[in-house]
């Protein structure tokens, strides 16, 4: 029977001092529970499903939770099976006093198909009356129609009566470890582990009747399966030296900050909180797990560089992204990468053994305002004067032989039309000068506040990126 008051007791110490998780898979619950499962949603189980649960798993569901901590990696939620499966729960189950010839028979069968390795000649056995086929039979579609028959017919006489008929599974404890509570018979309320993925010779005992099976593999109900997991629980609680509670302790206290920090997206705390950890590979389970957790919400961006320190970190570029042709693996690589303009995506968390920052991303399309710094118009780009010649601009390509002026034009007020000639008095001018870049290795430029000589219309010009020019506009009043 369940000790509802010392399960809750255990767990709840549990959930708060057993953080390395030492019980096998019991990391998949750290001893939390799932919501109860309300009782009208357990009668319209059992009325669509047509099957009443052993008292003790009722408890479990409706008093304690819906899955969650138990065994191993813990119990599942109680589901609504399909069709064909709720119409399985209910066919009398073959673990049972009353089913010995219909037990019997269901193991010989999967013995003799386990040691079987020629499907065709187990296809006939389940189907006499087939016709003999030659090498045909293993072509494609031939194969596909009696393999798959074959297949139907082992489910019915093998896999679902060993499975499914009056069982539910409850939860996994490993590989092919499917536990069962069994639904009706005499051993209702008893779990086992039951499984069609392995030797029949180990899990079906000579003399492979129900007798030997019940003393070997089916003598612990539901209730002694769930406490057997609570005081071992309870034991690892009690145990603890004091040594282990202060340092649970302090892992406590570090988590609340650093969720705190997340909480209000201080990165910059975070980090600092994680750099604090003198060694992650000391953590208990539970605190390394939260932190991986937290892997995602760690991302930083370029400005967050300064909080890193060499000694803080390893850095790994997981996506294999290449800057200059070579591949981000160090902190000085960053670094050269942030200062030529280019944005590096950062995950901070820890792993076994390490502080690490991953480099996620980096981004493809540079900016590169140190190759082209400044861009200086000559004196004769000045304001156009009345009756004269409506000036042309020169470049200053001083330090900067990879940019030309390649087309420039005057426009009087609103007009279309480039204007030519002398300049008109009082007239509003628009000049329009027209950059090429001669580097054709690059995706794109920018020339913010780097051009001198005259007042911008448009201070970033607008660029073209298929022509490989950027072009300015400039006001000038003639006078």
């Amino acid at each position: 029977m369940l000790d509802i008051p010392k399960i809750r007791a255990v767990l709840d110490e549990a959930s708060r001092w057993d953080m390395d998780l030492e019980q096998f898979a019991c990391w998949g619950h750290a001893h939390l529970l799932n919501p109860v499962l309300p009782l009208e949603d357990l009668a319209a189980w059992e009325e669509l499903t047509q099957v009443t649960l052993p008292e003790d798993y009722r408890a479990y569901l409706t008093r304690l939770g819906n899955g969650g901590a138990g065994p191993a990696y813990g119990l599942y939620p109680l589901s609504l099976p399909r069709d064909e499966i709720a119409r399985f729960l209910r066919r009398p189950c073959i673990y049972s006093e009353d089913q010995e010839e219909k037990f019997q028979d269901v193991v010989r069968r999967f013995v003799h198909w386990y040691s079987m390795d020629d499907d065709w000649a187990l296809y006939l056995e389940y189907f006499p009356d087939a016709p003999r086929l030659g090498e045909e039979k293993w072509q494609k579609p031939l194969y596909q129609q009696w393999s798959g028959k074959l297949g139907s017919a082992l489910d019915e006489a093998v896999v679902n009566p060993l499975l499914h008929y009056g069982q539910y599974m409850i939860t996994n404890e490993g590989c092919a470890g499917d536990i069962y509570i069994i639904l009706n018979g005499s051993h209702r309320g008893y779990v086992h582990c039951a499984t069609t993925d392995c030797d029949p010779e180990f899990a079906y005992m000579e003399p492979r009747t129900f007798g030997t099976y019940k003393e070997d593999r089916l003598s612990i109900t539901f209730a002694d399966y769930f406490m057997e997991y609570v005081n071992r629980t309870e034991d690892v609680c009690k145990n603890l030296s004091d040594e282990k509670r202060q340092q649970f302790q302090r892992e406590r206290s570090q988590v609340r900050d650093f969720l705190a920090a997340v909480q209000s997206q201080d990165w910059s705390g975070a980090l600092a909180l994680l750099n604090a950890i003198g060694d992650p590979d000391g953590l208990s389970r539970k605190s390394k797990s939260l932190y991986r957790y937290y892997e995602d919400e760690l991302t930083l961006d370029v400005k967050h560089f300064a909080d890193i320190k060499a000694g803080d970190a390893v850095i790994i570029d997981l996506h294999d992204k290449d800057v200059y042709g070579k591949t981000i693996r160090s902190l000085e690589d960053m670094y050269t990468a942030k200062d030529n303009g280019y944005t590096v995506a950062l995950n901070v968390y820890l792993d076994d053994g390490a502080k690490m920052i991953v480099v996620t991303g980096v981004t493809k399309t540079p900016t590169h305002k140190t190759e082209v710094s400044t861009v200086t118009f000559g004196s004769s780009f000045d304001a156009p004067a009345t009756g004269q010649a409506l000036a042309t601009a020169t470049l200053d390509s001083s330090g900067n032989e990879r940019v030309e002026i390649v087309k420039q034009e005057w426009f009087a007020g609103s007009a279309t039309t480039p204007s030519t000639g002398n300049a008109a008095a009082n007239t509003i001018y628009k000049l329009v000068v027209t950059l090429k870049i001669k580097d054709d290795d690059k995706n794109s430029y920018e020339f913010a506040d780097s051009v001198t000589g005259a007042t911008l219309a448009s201070k970033n010009g607008t660029w073209d990126a298929s022509a490989k020019t950027l072009t300015f506009t400039f006001n000038e009043t003639a006078s």
